[in-house]
């Protein structure tokens, strides 16, 4: 019998630096992570934000923005990832694609339509 293919969770938040959109950088910075209490069936799940908990090479490695988390679908990239030290989130600067699509999501995202992003 295969192995059971392990679930992966989600995490919500809002997009807190839309109006860095202005311009020609196509960049903002958002949160993607946070040590806020989120209900899961089997109990409370806080994240470790610790610099022994968080792998941030793969962020920080051109790591693909993605529409919905399909990898069919990549509108941007993550420019830089770091965990602030002050309010101990997660937050990226990422930068949109000029692609249609890229292009489609960065004006949802500053007409303030798409306000959340989720990562897994």
């Amino acid at each position: 019998m295969p192995a059971k293919k392990p679930q992966t969770l989600h995490r919500t938040l809002e997009i807190d630096g839309a109006r860095a959109l202005e311009g020609e950088s196509r960049s903002c910075e958002l949160s993607f992570s946070s040590d806020i209490d989120v209900e899961r069936g089997w109990g409370v799940e806080i994240l470790d934000h610790s610099p022994g908990s968080v792998r941030m090479d793969i962020l920080n490695n051109g790591a693909p923005l993605l529409l919905s988390h399909d990898r069919d679908y990549q509108i941007g990239v993550v420019e830089s990832a770091r965990i602030d030290s002050v309010s101990n989130k997660g937050k990226a600067v990422v930068r949109f694609s000029h692609s249609a699509l890229g292009s489609e999501i960065m004006n949802d995202v500053k007409d303030g339509i798409r306000r959340n992003v989720s990562v897994g």
